[in-house]
């Protein structure tokens, strides 16, 4: 595989917020695993079911707040949320602290992509030196599409719509470790093996909701959730 860090690539800081810029790029790349999906599905439907048949909801049968042991960050987010005068943000919280049936696997419009879309996993690549404008995005490469298969835009913006609780849940827990100092790094593996619970300070906890809250907030007003 080619070396991308060569070619001008490099990871976000973690603790800094992505651009606007960097949104769209990232949607725009995202929709790319959608079309490609579609047109797997649509041209080699036997390939597609044989990558897709063993494929299980995981999610489906845990509360991902009870194993990860995040009973204590949610009460503190919902403590604050009420603190900000946030009601419908504490609301959603409560909404997502329960949440366990993240996926339908079934539907026209079913397609495979990525499962850990989490922010370190992208690779951005500029055009400038002070990283203000994106010129390509990547993860795995995603240039090629066939134009006989187009994923529906309307089906893509609903398909958000749908499943948009999976990554706001998500977000959640990866904002927690994100945002953590180095001394408050923690193995989320011996977490689960150990049942450990996952201590956040206060100054963690206010940093976080400077990133949920905001996203929760978008969600709600695009009615996402």
């Amino acid at each position: 595989m080619q070396d991308l860090k060569v070619e001008g690539y490099c990871t976000h800081d973690r603790k800094l917020p992505i651009s606007m810029d960097q949104v769209r790029q990232v949607v725009k790349m995202y929709a790319g695993y959608h079309v490609l999906s579609f047109a797997t599905r649509a041209m080699k439907p036997d390939n597609f079911l044989e990558l897709t048949h063993p494929l299980k909801n995981t999610l489906k049968s845990i509360v991902m707040s009870q194993v990860l042991n995040e009973e204590k960050f949610f009460d503190a987010l919902r403590k604050l949320a009420l603190e900000k005068n946030e009601p419908e943000v504490d609301k959603k919280l409560g909404l997502l602290f329960h949440l366990n049936d993240y996926i339908d696997g079934k539907g026209r419009f079913m397609v495979v992509i990525h499962g850990d879309w989490g922010p370190g996993n992208f690779l951005f690549k500029y055009e400038d030196e002070d990283k203000s404008k994106v010129e390509h995005v990547c993860m795995v490469e995603l240039n090629r599409g066939n134009p006989r298969y187009v994923y529906p835009i309307a089906q893509y913006k609903n398909q958000w719509r749908n499943f948009a609780k999976l990554g706001l849940r998500m977000m959640i827990s990866d904002t927690k470790i994100l945002l953590a100092d180095d001394d408050e790094k923690v193995d989320l593996e011996e977490i689960v093996d150990k049942n450990l619970e996952y201590k956040c300070s206060p100054e963690l906890v206010e940093r976080c909701t400077k990133r949920i809250f905001p996203m929760l907030k978008l969600a709600i007003k695009e009615n996402l959730m």
